[in-house]
């Protein structure tokens, strides 16, 4: 087999779509917000296709610029972004040092959220962040939210 039949090539016609669901998730003010909720859901479940550690980075900046501009109250866009960004950390193998206490802020404002959805959703993204090795699940479980997340939701963590 040569390289381009044991390799998928996504390249243009990914790119394009990626491009349009950017161009939906960062127009807060003229797409709706159920269609911004469902191109991040979209982005995140195209994400398993990418390729690219600059596909990544793409990523992870639309999905914090995504946090910056959505209220703390817009469960149906952080429960997706949450997870984005974790995912995308994950993929990188950085723990993205400059972005890292706003990583963290984010998934603790997602714990400590009286929406169940949301919880689970940063709970899925810490565990993103676990099986990468991230140094930034530590700042997670010594924040005080998780603690207090975990009783709520009946969890267990056993480390081994």
């Amino acid at each position: 087999m040569n390289k381009t039949q044991e390799e998928p090539s996504y390249g243009a016609p990914l790119k394009a779509l990626l491009d349009l669901l950017g161009e939906r998730v960062r127009s807060a003010s003229k797409a709706a917000p159920l269609v911004r909720k469902e191109s991040l859901k979209s982005v995140l479940l195209l994400s398993d296709m990418f390729l690219s550690k600059a596909a990544y980075e793409w990523m992870l900046m639309t999905f914090l610029e995504v946090i910056r501009s959505s209220s703390a109250e817009d469960p149906l866009l952080m429960q997706y972004a949450v997870v984005g960004v974790c995912k995308a950390v994950a993929a990188l193998k950085s723990d993205s040092a400059n972005y890292s206490h706003e990583i963290v802020a984010a998934i603790d404002r997602s714990l400590k959220s009286e929406h169940s959805s949301l919880s689970v959703s940063a709970l899925h993204g810490v565990l993103y962040l676990l099986e990468a090795r991230s140094t930034l699940v530590f700042s997670v479980f010594f924040s005080s939210s998780f603690s207090s997340s975990s009783r709520s939701l009946n969890i267990t963590i056993c480390f081994c």
